[in-house]
């Protein structure tokens, strides 16, 4: 009986990769790097995921995740290809024998799955941008990620699995008691040796991130106008989720993107102007191993297929801001930005069609969102005398607004750029 519990949790698999979408957290503009002037970056990113918004666009904890009423049906395991069939068919037995004595039906819920879940992450970004013509610009990107999770998990038993722990005791049926206690104290713990994953624990590590590189072309440039289009291609370099964790920090998708991005500015002077951009991201699909779920509400599953057709959902970005300069070598901005991401598709033939659907399920995902930011250096006076190094340094604040299926906690950027 002990290891009949089901497990949900990796569900929390898509809401960890929302940290990593790549948000809006710093404005946008049309312009490019003149001609052989090279920029050297370094940005930092830190955000703490605690809090989401569900598939209802509601907001809660990252907790809620673990949540989960747990029926007599999945405790019996009817359902669970796993469980063993002596078993399965001894414990229901029971509930057929005691039942309608302790007043207990197999749909009927007997607890809670609990659980209590953390990530806190910081991204580095050495970012290098060189202007091969006064038009077009490259820019190459690689994140480096330091991560933390914290996780815990537990269980609540309803009073009529305390009505069932109590009959155990008192027809000495000792030995399904333990089993049931046991696994009424560690019910992931237990659905993890189950299914064969890896140990549910604390996790902590750094690795590199998926290669960007941009290409952006200026098409227009007038005094009070700017039009550039830009190309980004993201490869693969990032480490890719593992299917034996339960949680996990997913570093890279292990596929190629290709972006497509229009990017249109007003000047009312040179440090004061609105722009607006529109990006879509096409997601280019491929193969993955993957745990095909045996139940639409159990993501979970200890049946494998290494050769999954596998379509992630495409991206649409927007963003409409400005900038304005207040003082001298100080400039402040403001943006508002949405982010879009189409649901995920699997198909394959080692199991029924319908379970592959459900990988899917809750990968749909978008989010509005604030940026505001705030730039000092000291360009204007290098300008005048050419004896200083140019220095930039930006921080941006990135709070969200309404979302589906991702986190909610803010995101904070630094930024340290020099000029040569």
């Amino acid at each position: 009986m002990k290891k009949l519990w089901p497990l949900i949790t990796l569900l929390f698999i898509s809401e960890i990769r929302a940290v990593t979408l790549s948000p809006f957290v710093d404005l946008n503009t049309a312009r490019v790097m003149p001609k052989r002037i090279t920029s050297l970056r370094w940005k930092g990113i830190l955000t703490r995921a605690t809090e989401r918004f569900n598939d209802q666009r509601q907001s809660g904890s990252m907790a809620e995740l673990f949540e989960t009423p747990l029926t007599y049906r999945k405790l019996v395991g009817i359902e669970d290809p796993t469980s063993d069939p002596a078993e399965r068919g001894g414990l229901l037995g029971v509930l057929n024998e005691w039942g309608d004595e302790l007043g207990i039906t197999l749909d009927q819920e007997a607890g809670r799955v609990t659980g209590d879940i953390s990530v806190g992450v910081s991204t580095s970004v050495p970012i290098f941008v060189h202007g091969i013509t006064n038009r077009l610009t490259i820019a190459v990107a690689l994140p480096i990620f330091k991560y933390k999770i914290s996780v815990d998990s537990g269980f609540v038993a309803n009073a009529s699995l305390e009505k069932l722990a109590e009959k155990f005791r008192k027809e000495k049926k000792y030995y399904a008691l333990n089993e049931l206690i046991e696994g009424m104290n560690r019910p992931v713990e237990e659905g993890v040796e189950r299914y064969n994953y890896e140990p549910f624990e604390n996790q902590e590590g750094q690795a590199i991130g998926d290669l960007i590189t941009a290409f952006k072309y200026r098409v227009l440039s007038e005094t009070n106008h700017g039009l550039a289009l830009q190309t980004d291609i993201t490869f693969p370099t990032g480490q890719e989720k593992n299917i034996n964790k339960l949680v996990y920090f997913p570093i890279g998708d292990g596929q190629l993107d290709l972006g497509f991005s229009a990017i249109y500015d007003y000047y009312f002077n040179e440090d004061t102007y609105l722009t607006t951009s529109l990006k879509y991201t096409w997601e280019i699909s491929d193969t993955s191993s993957e745990r095909i779920p045996f139940a639409s509400d159990m993501i979970a599953s200890p049946d494998i297929d290494t050769d999954v057709d596998r379509n992630l959902g495409d991206h649409v970005h927007f963003q409409l801001g400005g900038q304005v300069s207040p003082l001298k070598g100080l400039q402040t901005r403001l943006a508002y930005n949405f982010h879009y991401k189409g649901r995920d598709l699997y198909k394959g033939n080692s199991f029924e069609s319908v379970r592959y659907s459900w990988l899917g399920q809750d990968s749909e995902q978008w989010v509005h969102t604030y940026m505001l930011g705030i730039s000092v250096s000291n360009i204007p006076w290098v300008r005048v005398s050419k004896n200083f190094l140019p220095l930039e340094l930006n921080v941006s604040y990135l709070g969200f607004l309404a979302g589906k299926n991702t986190v909610k906690n803010p995101l904070l950027s630094f930024e340290l750029a020099t000029y040569f």
